[in-house]
């Protein structure tokens, strides 16, 4: 039964595609950025700057293992807009469900792929 509700679901057009790894990469190397820019402790903006680099650096080889056409213009612009639209929230937003969350995401994401943030 569950595998007809399947195959009903995928012919109707109910299955969606997830994003690329690389572009979820570049999301998290964004939201590391963000929180750079939002916190005052040395430290602290430390790590989210290592975190950030090696995000953005898994990003890059991963598209370029995605076969994106111009992988460098792809991680640019989906950090770039993924940075504004985390920015748009302003800076409460670390103190949001939400924000943990796709913190949690991220570590997560990064254990799963073998990126180590060195945290």
């Amino acid at each position: 039964m569950r595998y007809m509700c399947l195959v009903g679901a995928v012919l109707a057009g109910g299955a969606v595609s997830a994003q690329p790894y690389s572009q979820s990469m570049a999301e998290c190397g964004a939201l590391a950025s963000i929180s750079a820019d939002w916190v005052m402790n040395p430290d602290v903006q430390a790590v989210f700057a290592l975190m950030e680099e090696r995000f953005v650096s898994a990003a890059h080889l991963q598209a370029e293992r995605e076969a994106i056409v111009d992988p460098g213009a792809m991680i640019t612009a989906q950090f770039a807009a993924k940075k504004a639209e985390w920015a748009s929230r302003g800076r409460w937003v670390v103190m949001s469900q939400d924000y943990e969350d796709w913190i949690d995401y991220c570590r997560s994401f990064a254990r799963a792929h073998g990126i180590d943030l060195g945290t």
